[in-house]
């Protein structure tokens, strides 16, 4: 299950050890509003195995049911031509065509996938950014080489909100906390925008604030 927050959720509810706190957890607002889309709000919960067939109903609706109408749909379209049953018949010749491998990270890439919106050349602000951008290709060589404690994707996924890179590039922007005095990074997700502190002195309390800024986000984006 992709959906992190829901997970918790329906684990917590699953590791309830009363029917009294499983029902508590139920009134969730997130978990409340996925079982009510789900149809299962209204399951009775008398003993601990129907919270388990609570959580595996959901689960399994969030993850099959959801999609079924339109996978249906992409089935017919398949089949109007052909395709499914030769894509059936001949499974390795069509798998280069629907599936994917997500193209590997690496500090270079994201380098060339993130780029700087810097203040005029001259100005004490851009002679501030240009000393950040040099500590954020510092660091994100120290991801790469795993010396961090975080991955190139905990990176994309606080700013964009994807753990890899979607087959349409995505333009992403690192712009800079000069009018912030904060220490740590932000991002909107929305517009793929990654924003930078200006305020550190030295490079290892810059690494050190990022890392733990983008691994106690409340939210992807939100330090």
């Amino acid at each position: 299950m992709y959906d992190h927050e829901l997970r918790s959720s329906l684990e917590s509810l699953q590791e309830s050890e009363t029917v009294e706190k499983a029902k508590r957890c139920v009134l969730q607002d997130n978990l409340s509003t996925v079982l009510d889309l789900a149809g299962i709000l209204a399951m009775p919960l008398q003993t601990l195995d129907d919270v388990k067939r609570m959580v595996a109903t959901t689960a399994q609706w969030f993850v099959l049911g959801r999609c079924k109408p339109a996978l249906e749909v992409f089935r017919e379209g398949l089949s109007a031509l052909g395709v499914l049953r030769a894509a059936k018949e001949h499974p390795d010749s069509f798998r280069p065509l629907f599936c994917d491998l997500p193209e590997k990270l690496t500090a270079e890439r994201i380098e060339k996938l993130f780029q700087a919106k810097t203040s005029p050349p001259g100005s004490s602000k851009a002679v501030t950014e240009s000393l950040v951008l040099s500590r954020w290709s510092d660091y994100l060589q120290d991801v790469e080489d795993e010396e961090t404690g975080i991955t190139l994707s905990d990176i994309l996924f606080f700013t964009t909100g994807c753990r890899v890179l979607p087959q349409r590039e995505i333009p992403v922007t690192v712009e800079f906390l000069d009018e912030l005095p904060s220490r740590f990074p932000t991002a909107n997700t929305c517009s793929s925008i990654l924003r930078l502190p200006v305020v550190h002195q030295a490079y290892e309390s810059f690494k050190a604030d990022l890392t733990f800024g983008i691994l106690n986000a409340r939210g992807f984006g939100t330090a």
